[in-house]
């Protein structure tokens, strides 16, 4: 047998036969090839921010920023919370 990364000639004991010479090569070869191959058949999807239509990478929202205007009240309740006590600490005080 030859190995599917650098050629070398494997050694059969018994058993199945090895593909790789060593778990080296096996990582390489998964990195030079199976990588490329998965990127093919799945590629990245790329969508726009459901909240400021900026354009994302494999996400719905850009930020974290984002993600509590479209989503459940409980990250809205604390947004507010958190937006509240900032102005409180700059001195506005007319909430």
């Amino acid at each position: 047998m030859v190995c599917k990364n650098c050629g070398k000639e494997i050694e059969w004991y018994r058993g199945r036969p090895r593909v790789y010479c060593d778990r080296e090569c096996l990582d390489e070869y998964n990195i030079k090839y199976k990588k490329d191959w998965y990127r093919e058949k799945h590629p990245l999807k790329t969508n726009n921010c459901l909240t400021c239509n900026k354009l994302v990478v494999g996400k719905k929202y850009c930020s974290k920023q984002c993600y509590p205007v479209v989503g459940s009240t409980w990250f809205k309740i604390k947004r507010f919370e958190k937006l509240k006590k900032e102005l409180e600490d700059i001195g506005y005080n007319n909430i």
